[in-house]
């Protein structure tokens, strides 16, 4: 069964990612999609569980929305820096 993960930054397109993750689920269960909000445990350093998931990922699903590069509040790109979750 394939593993698949969904990439998307929650400000902009969380609802859709929903919808997909759904479709995804129902197709090929719920062990075989990983998303964030559900998969990842209370109490450990998210970086750490996420790139463990990437190795074992064999379709990576981006979802990429108008404002998926994201500012910060003095209007610059929260992609480019360093500490970004979607970046991570």
């Amino acid at each position: 069964m394939p593993k698949i993960a969904l990439s998307y930054r929650r400000s902009d397109s969380s609802a859709i990612t929903g919808r997909i993750c759904d479709r995804l689920i129902a197709r090929y269960g719920k062990e075989s999609v990983f998303i964030d909000i559900d998969k990842i445990p209370a109490g450990i350093d998210f970086r750490e569980h996420i790139q463990e998931v990437w190795r074992h990922t064999d379709v990576v699903v981006a979802v990429i929305g108008a404002q998926w590069l994201g500012t910060d509040a003095a209007g610059a790109s929260r992609f480019a820096q360093e500490n970004d979750p979607v970046r991570v």
